[in-house]
């Protein structure tokens, strides 16, 4: 595949630092611009996580799927309370070929981690690592808003330590032989409903995928040659616009539709979902005599919505789906 076809890798390490060269900086900011809006989608490196913390993450998320069932399922969590352990989530209607482990650094209304009985350790970990992954969160968010034209720290009102609701999700995709032909996916096509998400990949196995055409929601991700696969590469995290920041920024960013594969090798995987605290209002940034292409959205009342859908099929038109916040143009004479 030619390198165009590729979603970038972009070293960070001019925005990470106290005192960049400036014209580092602005070069770093434009790949990042240009990126979010191709793609949806870019990986970092240089950026300011130690590697072997990471390494310390990976081993503790591997070791909580081997703990046992029961343990497991002591903090399983519910539709009142999404933190916890699950295998049974639903992607737009459909079963997941995975299990996770939700948790958050604080409790909030989006609800109250649960932590497996004794493992301190597990727990110091997740926490420590939320922590770290909170702060680069914070200054990407601060590169967005430079780019979208306000104040660095625009966006930054809606995510308050203690309040905001961004959570980390453990994944673990069990090895998966296909003995049918009914195509089975690890998650299948969707949007994140965050801001932004970072991801931790599994550095020996290669299953997310990014639709590169153009598409609004996951009826439009037909034709199979338009999946691109985002290869591991060593010592970097994946970054992914959200659909919270497709709406602020007006459209000027896509969340993009991406999906994880079957596989048969065994997988996991480590995203951070930066998301807003419930009282923040989504209001699309505009510039000029720019009309807006969403209506203004309540995070906490998309949120809701979303929680549903994880554990039941509901009516697409009632699902927290960015094509229902959609302002369409009336063709009307």
């Amino acid at each position: 595949m030619e390198d165009e076809e590729k979603v970038p890798v972009i070293d960070i390490s001019s925005v990470i630092e106290k005192d960049p060269d400036p014209q580092e900086y602005a070069q770093v900011l434009k790949k990042i611009d240009d990126a979010s809006k191709k793609w949806g989608f870019f990986q970092i490196l240089n950026h300011g996580v130690p590697l072997d913390f990471i390494e310390k993450v990976e081993k503790e998320a591997k070791r909580f799927f081997q703990f046992s069932e029961n343990l497991k399922k002591s903090c399983l969590r519910t539709l009142e309370n999404p933190r916890g352990f699950f295998n049974d989530e639903f992607t737009k209607n459909r079963r997941d070929w995975k299990e996770g482990f939700d948790f958050s650094a604080w409790g909030t209304e989006d609800g109250v981690s649960k932590w497996p009985e004794g493992e301190t350790e597990f727990q110091k970990t997740m926490i420590e690592y939320f922590r770290i992954m909170n702060r680069l969160s914070e200054v990407l968010t601060k590169v967005f808003a430079i780019n979208l034209g306000v104040s660095e720290d625009f966006f930054l009102k809606n995510f308050k330590e203690g309040e905001h609701v961004s959570f980390i999700r453990l994944n673990h995709y069990p090895i998966y032989e296909n003995s049918s032909e009914e195509k089975v996916l690890g998650v299948g096509p969707h949007k994140d409903g965050s801001f932004l998400t970072i991801l931790k990949q599994d550095d020996n196995v290669s299953s997310l995928q990014v639709y590169k055409k153009a598409a609004e929601n996951e009826f439009e991700c037909t034709d199979e040659n338009f999946w691109v696969t985002i290869p591991p590469v060593g010592n970097a995290l994946v970054v992914n616009v959200g659909a919270m920041l497709e709406v602020w920024s007006n459209m000027k960013y896509k969340a993009a539709l991406h999906r994880v594969l079957t596989n048969s090798l065994e997988r996991f995987s480590i995203p951070f979902f930066y998301s807003p605290s419930y009282s923040a209002d989504v209001v699309p940034i505009l510039a000029g005599n720019e009309e807006a292409k969403y209506r203004s959205l309540n995070y906490g009342e998309y949120r809701r919505l979303a929680h549903e859908g994880f554990y039941k099929e509901i009516p697409l038109e009632k699902q927290a789906r960015l094509p229902n916040y959609r302002i369409h143009k009336s063709s009307g004479n």
